[in-house]
């Protein structure tokens, strides 16, 4: 009788054990140090008698058949049968830092109480300020966009100075060319026209047509006015050294000659043969021939 009393009480303690594990169990803590917030590992072994007891080896990690408080989020519960140690192995979260406690787990006959792991806080040891913020990311082609906007700007820069320094100073020399070129081209058909149907005109009036065209040649060709100029002004006007054409000794002689013959024909009534006005459109001509020569 004695002895079967004594296996009922040993049946009875072994079953109690096999229902309840204890804080006083060895556990392991992966990674060993754990962050508020961060995921991390908890490992409970399984002494023998849980061991042989405990369910088969099985995996829970539905949310709403695992337990949790408001300082630990369990994610997974894992049971592992192994020969000599089974171990219960525990996915967590916890929100709370110090000295943080488990909620009770109880899986069939087996039941895990009174776990807890040390959380670290990322504000301990005095370390108040956070990590400088990481520089903002570029968007993708961004360096392609300024280093493209770079080179256009030089384009653009080297472009404005080629303008300023050559272009402007080319475009000026042409225009002035074309400009002295109509007034040379316009003297020309006056000349031609002179020469076809002057001998049906008046002196006086062949005269004017010639010394007004003249006049504008010399005024566009030299930039100085010379519709005011007495025969005796354009010798000194013409032959300054600021005039662009040089014009020669033989050229001004010329000008001022065939305006004083022309002054006393129009003004002092002197009169004139037809071989003096053909021979003042050949000098005209001539004059006009070295000047433009004399610009190229």
């Amino acid at each position: 009788m004695i002895r079967a009393l004594f296996l009922v009480v040993l049946f009875f303690s072994a079953a109690t054990s096999s229902f309840t594990a204890d804080s006083a169990r060895e556990t392991t803590l992966v990674p060993q140090i754990v962050y508020v917030g961060d995921r991390a590992r908890l490992i409970v072994p399984l002494d023998s008698v849980l061991s042989a007891s405990a369910p088969l080896s099985l995996v829970i990690d539905q949310r709403e058949s695992l337990p949790k408080t408001g300082s630990v989020l369990i994610h997974r519960i894992e049971i592992e049968r192994r020969p000599l140690v089974s171990r219960a192995i525990i996915d967590f979260t916890a929100f709370a830092p110090g000295d943080v406690a488990f909620p009770t787990i109880e899986l069939g006959g087996l039941r895990l109480a009174g776990l807890r792991v040390k959380i670290t806080s990322v504000l301990e040891n005095g370390a108040t300020e956070l990590s400088p913020p990481e520089a903002a990311l570029t968007a993708p082609g961004t360096y392609l966009f300024i280093y493209g906007a770079i080179v256009i700007v030089l384009i653009a820069v080297s472009g404005t100075l080629f303008l300023v320094l050559r272009g402007i100073p080319r475009l000026t020399a042409y225009l002035e060319r074309r400009r002295r070129g109509l007034a040379a081209g316009s003297l020309r058909r006056v000349l031609a026209r002179l020469q076809t149907e002057g001998g049906q005109m008046e002196e006086g009036v062949f005269l004017t047509i010639l010394f007004d065209e003249l006049r504008s040649y010399l005024t566009y060709r030299t930039g100085s006015n010379c519709h005011a100029l007495t025969a005796r002004e354009f010798s000194l006007v013409l032959g300054s050294e600021s005039i662009v054409p040089h014009f020669s000794s033989e050229d001004l002689a010329f000008l001022e000659s065939l305006f004083r013959r022309g002054d006393a024909v129009r003004f002092g009534a002197v009169p004139i043969s037809s071989d003096e006005l053909r021979s003042a459109l050949h000098g005209v001509g001539e004059l006009v021939d070295h000047a433009e020569a004399a610009a190229c």
